[in-house]
């Protein structure tokens, strides 16, 4: 049987077939149900008696490993939160801490939720601070250095 060489056709029903299953691929594709974004929360975190903002506190999801750090001027962004009720952890050194249970987050929603802190003082236990850790000699009150010849010409230019 001898081999024609002609270029490659594609049959009608061919064509119609595979833009049939793409079709049909790209319809199932569509219908998958998708997962429907959280919600947000932000807020700002600041001194209970000063207003000033608390930048670098630490805001935590109870109950998850989510959380972040406030900005400089205190403020936050939590996104992406499941739907339901959270709460959460409000945080800074030199601060007491407070949670704040019942946050009810819906999807595509925004709770603002605001957070002022108590300063509080942190006891520690005393140190004591001396100096002598060098001994002092007092017949060599000025230290004394000599150069030779080859460091005066390397000091000089």
């Amino acid at each position: 049987m001898p081999i024609i060489n002609r270029p490659f056709e594609l049959s009608s029903d061919l064509i119609l077939l595979l833009s049939l299953l793409f079709n049909i691929s790209e319809i199932s594709a569509s219908d998958r149900k998708r997962p429907s974004p959280g919600g947000i929360i932000l807020g700002r975190i600041f001194d209970v008696d000063t207003q000033a903002p608390l930048a670098g506190a630490s805001i935590a999801i109870i109950g998850t490993n989510d959380g972040m750090m406030a900005d400089s001027a205190g403020q936050y962004i939590l996104n992406n939160i499941p739907s339901g009720n959270h709460s959460l952890r409000f945080s800074y050194i030199g601060y007491a801490s407070v949670i704040r249970g019942d946050i009810e987050v819906r999807s595509g929603r925004t709770t603002r939720i605001n957070s002022a802190l108590n300063m509080i003082s942190i006891r520690g236990r005393s140190i004591k601070v001396n100096s002598g850790y060098f001994p002092l000699n007092e017949r060599q009150p000025v230290s004394a250095a000599s150069f030779t010849a080859v460091s005066r010409r390397l000091m000089s230019g």
